[in-house]
């Protein structure tokens, strides 16, 4: 086989130095008859196809790459003036754009037909295994994986993970997270062969496949993921990369929200800080929305001091950078003023509550349900001080933005309304709590049917209120 001949699959339509038909120096055309000039006008639309298809995909029209190729594969066929290899490398780029928009049942005809002209091309095995992992084959795959693969990752260009990665975000997009995460393997595989094990490009493609398995809900794997790109970035770029700060904060979500490791969660943050801090300074808007993350894990973890330092650094941060009425600044009030009801410091969480929700006024819609969420801890303050008339206040606007966005009949408005209902009972007010209860037991029904067990307390509160009221 010749060294045109074995020129490997995966190809980019786009790759520069690729020749069309009418480029190619080593065609082979039949004698014609010196008396007629040749016929040309077949390749020239061969030629006129291929450039119309690389023009459509970098316009991003990539459901009309196939419609032209395919016409162009059509023409090529039965004419001998087509060399072999010209026609395979048009079904390689057919099956490329067949993968690009999901075809791959089509993409695996092409390379059926590839394998009939060619069935030593040395990259065949590795496309095949590509459609066989994104169209859900995965025992073909596998069976692929284990035995013949890696022997064709030698002659793939470097293009070829390129692809491989195009396929394998398709497969992300539309939800097929196992088949994605096989792609990104394949991927790491060709980047690492092409240009080291070790090489940021191969960082890349882990963050890339540890998105995905976080996705899939295998977060473990996806934490090994990062933390490998973490490995790499570290020793090729450096220990304060910008690069390492997505990995980073990958890491410690899935430490903190999934896996309750707050204790690493807390490690890797402040190592993304350290990075932040050297790259950009630590007065600098990245840094400190990282600050804040720390600052929740912290008041999660029971240090609640530390974390009401870090909050109060954010909102003086923001207080310069943007003004008094940043949203950031309600943002970290409301944390703030949870950290202060946990202390029952009620008074100091009421000033914080207040500020937020005037913030947020200003800033927002009445209606917007981060108004609710400032209603709901301002009255959780007021309570606590006894001002009961004004949290019921607070309680009857939140209540209000939650029937607004979901509906009069929604569990939330509910969880709202007990609230009264407590302060109710609170002040004595036996017969209105009573009121109040009941709302909510026909809400809860509606939600949950008549033998939920939040209805059935609801109805062994109101037994209990009526008993006492009669006594």
């Amino acid at each position: 086989m010749s060294s045109d001949e074995k020129k490997p699959f995966w190809r980019k339509l786009f790759a520069g130095g690729d020749k069309g038909p009418l480029d190619n120096e080593k065609i082979q055309t039949p004698a014609q008859s010196q008396s007629e000039p040749p016929d040309h006008s077949r390749m020239i639309e061969v030629e006129r196809l291929r450039q119309e298809a690389r023009l459509a995909r970098s316009m991003g029209d990539l459901e009309k790459c196939p419609v032209l190729l395919e016409q162009a594969v059509d023409l090529m066929k039965g004419d001998e003036r087509f060399v072999q290899r010209e026609v395979v490398y048009h079904l390689e780029i057919l099956a490329e754009s067949y993968c690009l928009v999901g075809q791959f049942e089509k993409a695996a005809q092409a390379f059926e037909q590839i394998e009939s002209l060619e069935p030593d091309n040395p990259s065949l095995t590795f496309s095949q295994a590509v459609v066989y992992a994104a169209s859900g084959e995965l025992d073909k795959f596998e069976r692929i994986r284990e035995k013949d693969i890696h022997k064709s990752i030698p002659a793939l260009t470097k293009a070829s993970a390129g692809f491989v990665r195009d396929v394998a975000e398709i497969c992300e997009q539309n939800g097929r997270y196992r088949e994605a995460e096989l792609l990104y393997q394949l991927d790491i595989d060709v980047t690492s062969a092409h240009w080291a094990p070790h090489h940021p490009l191969v960082a890349k493609s882990l963050i890339d496949m540890g998105r995905t398995q976080f996705l899939a809900e295998n977060y473990l794997s996806a934490v090994d993921s990062f933390q490998r790109a973490v490995s790499i970035l570290e020793g090729t770029k450096g220990d304060d990369s910008t690069e390492l700060i997505s990995p980073l904060h990958a890491m410690a979500q899935i430490y903190c929200d999934y896996l309750d490791r707050l204790d690493q969660g807390e490690a890797v943050l402040r190592r993304a800080i350290a990075v932040q801090t050297k790259q950009s300074g630590r007065n600098h808007a990245d840094s400190m929305l990282t600050i804040r993350t720390l600052a929740d894990v912290l008041a999660k973890s029971g240090k609640p001091d530390e974390a009401e330092a870090l909050y109060k650094e954010e909102i003086a941060f923001f207080e310069k950078k943007e003004g008094p009425d940043s949203t950031e600044i309600a943002d970290s009030s409301i944390r703030l003023a949870r950290i202060c009801l946990e202390k029952d410091c009620n008074s100091e969480a009421e000033d914080y509550c207040r500020r937020a929700l005037t913030i947020r006024l200003k800033n927002l819609d009445e209606n917007d349900i981060e108004i609710a969420a400032c209603c709901h801890f301002l009255s959780a303050s007021l309570v606590g001080q006894g001002k009961y008339a004004e949290a019921i206040d607070a309680v009857k606007q939140e209540v209000s933005i939650l029937e607004h966005n979901f509906g009069s009949d929604d569990p939330s408005v509910a969880g709202a309304l007990n609230k009264i209902a407590k302060v109710k009972i609170a002040q004595g007010d036996v017969p209105e709590a009573v009121l109040v209860l009941k709302r909510i037991s026909s809400i809860l029904e509606k939600c949950f049917g008549p033998d939920a067990p939040q209805v059935q307390a609801v109805r062994e509160q109101l037994k209990e209120l009526s008993s006492a009221n009669d006594e």
